[in-house]
């Protein structure tokens, strides 16, 4: 059993732009309710042990580099597709977060096509709001009514809110289903804002995590088919062997190394 006298510091993983003194996001997810807390002084007042506070899905990128299929690169992005898009960036092998600690935010890109024109500021979508994994299945239940003969239908006994990633995976067995539409408008999109990511940072490998990788046959796979014909020098598309321990394994790295500087 763990014992309290023999912890060094504590890493918390927390989602959104995270400051780094208080721990309190900056910029959050918008289902997060709790941005306001200053969970580093919480754990400190608790514990009584140096706390670092640090975003999620970065701590998912080191793990992926420490301990994941990120190994033996120094440039690639860890990419977690769920409830919202979130990119960790890794630069010459060290993780880069910005001038404010906001790198990474790759879901809060703006989707380009025809801008409104007749109001200022313009009311553009961001991508997170299309790509993002709960995106696609809002999608889906949006279009289900207009299909009421589809299996799809059949599997969610015709409730929309029984559309879940289960039974829009098991629908995908049909190669008539509707769904196959969606996914392709939807992987198309993707891979365009990987195309341009890789183009930008010269990046040589996406890990992706998150409920993403459930759909790996469905989205994923073309996607390095189209990343081929897109791109003269594609990077490597692959899924995160860590799964949802990858922030865990980075936050434990990211210990280590306090422990370690404190040692010397």
């Amino acid at each position: 059993m763990l014992r309290l006298e023999t912890v060094s510091c504590i890493v918390v993983g927390n989602p959104g732009v995270v400051d780094p003194a208080s721990g309190t996001m900056q910029l959050s997810a918008d289902f997060a309710v709790w941005h306001e807390l200053p969970i580093r002084k919480i754990f400190m007042d608790a514990f009584e042990k140096e706390v670092f506070v640090y975003n999620d899905v970065n701590l998912s990128a080191i793990g992926e580099k420490i301990y994941g299929v990120g190994k033996g690169y120094d440039n690639f992005i860890y990419i977690r597709a769920d409830i919202g898009l979130k990119a960790g960036i890794m630069i010459n092998g060290s993780l880069f977060e910005g001038e404010r600690n906001a790198a990474g935010e790759f879901g809060l890109n703006y989707l380009i096509g025809n801008l409104p024109l007749d109001s200022y500021p313009p009311k553009i979508d961001r991508i997170e709001s299309k790509l993002s994994v709960s995106a696609l299945i809002h999608e889906i239940q949006q279009k289900m009514p207009e299909k009421p003969d589809d299996i799809l239908c059949r599997l969610s006994g015709a409730s929309p809110q029984q559309v879940t990633l289960d039974t829009v995976k098991k629908a995908l067995d049909t190669p008539d289903t509707f769904i196959w539409e969606l996914i392709e408008a939807y992987t198309h999109l993707l891979t365009l804002s990987i195309a341009n990511l890789t183009l930008t940072l010269d990046i040589g490998l996406i890990i992706f995590g998150g409920e993403i990788t459930q759909l790996n046959d469905q989205i994923l796979v073309p996607m390095r088919q189209m990343l081929t014909q897109l791109l003269a020098h594609p990077p490597a598309v692959i899924l995160s062997e860590l799964g949802a321990n990858a922030c865990l394994y980075g936050a434990i790295s990211k210990g280590q190394d306090f422990t370690y500087q404190a040692l010397i």
